[in-house]
């Protein structure tokens, strides 16, 4: 039996999958199955597939567009194997990607999924600097990813740099993708995911995750549909957190998740999108009132030009649970 599984889901992606598909492909390590599913593309990406001649793919096609979510539950329930990758149309695993998971799940066999550390690539490949220094450890515990995702929202970043422990999935009844949201259903599955589980980060660059003006995160018409979404996931973790992160809740939330929501707002503003803005505003005051929006934004500009930080992630005290 083989031991992990790759899925990839498909919409019109003809751009990149073919450097994408390759990749995977091209693994160090060979013996995988790897499940494909076309969401009814137009741009040649089903033809494509369609031509490839490999026995470990195994391709399906969707008669109407289904949407992200909806696939990747099909291709999970398609997944024979314990570990299952999940993976993106635009960006390119390192040839050492599927070796270096297994190697991590055999030494952390009770993690429910996986991240890795990853380069940014724009639109033509190139490799984009990145000088923030991570020391998030390798281990993390539901406590810490909890403190994690108050922080910086999904600790994964990108579906594609998740490997999923599909049998803990299944053995706990946890659960896959929600398929009633349609932008945030992988924040939704980590948050579930980490109620009761430790996580992993593998320390090792395995994938290039690729920035492109088409993406989905790029599109203006669903950042109003993101934060309805974002806000009940978020009330599902404020109802498990321990006592002693609810003070750091609260700066995270007036600092930091709901300045980044204001300076959306602003966004919209400025290029004049003014009902989308006002849309984006009726809905931030919802989580605070519109005095402290403005008054947390305006300060907040100030102190980055002090290069001052209210909020910190300190990892010193993970192990600090209650």
């Amino acid at each position: 039996m083989k031991k992990i599984s790759v899925i990839l889901p498909v919409y019109n992606g003809i751009k990149y999958l073919a450097l994408s598909v390759e990749s995977v492909l091209t693994q160090s390590y060979i013996d995988f199955d790897f499940h494909i599913i076309d969401d009814c593309s137009k741009d040649g990406s089903w033809e494509y597939l369609s031509s490839l001649k490999d026995s470990r793919i195994k391709l399906y096609r969707n008669e109407v567009n289904k949407g992200l979510f909806y696939n990747l539950n099909f291709l999970l329930k398609k997944a024979e194997t314990d570990l299952v990758k999940l993976w993106s149309q635009d960006d390119i695993m390192y040839s050492n990607c599927l070796y270096e998971l297994l190697k991590f799940h055999g030494r952390y066999p009770g993690i429910s999924f996986s991240y890795s550390d990853r380069d940014l690539i724009d639109g033509e490949g190139k490799v984009e600097e990145r000088l923030i220094k991570d020391d998030t450890p390798e281990y993390i515990s539901p406590w810490l990813h909890a403190k994690i995702m108050l922080y910086t929202g999904s600790i994964a970043g990108n579906i594609s740099n998740v490997c999923l422990n599909k049998k803990l999935i299944d053995e706990q009844g946890i659960g896959y993708f929600n398929e009633d949201m349609r932008y945030s259903g992988d924040l939704d599955m980590w948050e579930r995911l980490t109620r009761e589980n430790y996580i992993g980060r593998v320390r090792i660059k395995l994938i290039q995750l690729r920035n492109h003006t088409g993406q989905l995160s790029r599109q203006s018409n669903m950042a109003i549909k993101q934060l309805k979404e974002n806000i009940v996931i978020y009330s599902n973790l404020d109802r498990r957190l321990p006592s002693n992160l609810k003070s750091y809740r609260s700066l995270c939330y007036n600092w930091k998740r709901n300045v980044y929501y204001y300076s959306v707002a602003i966004h919209f503003l400025r290029h004049g999108s003014f009902k989308l803005a006002k849309e984006y505003f009726k809905e931030t005051t919802k989580l605070a009132s519109a005095f402290s929006l403005i008054y947390h934004w305006v300060i907040s500009k100030f102190l980055r030009l002090l290069n001052i930080e209210i909020v910190k992630l300190n990892f010193n005290d993970h192990a600090k649970e209650s």
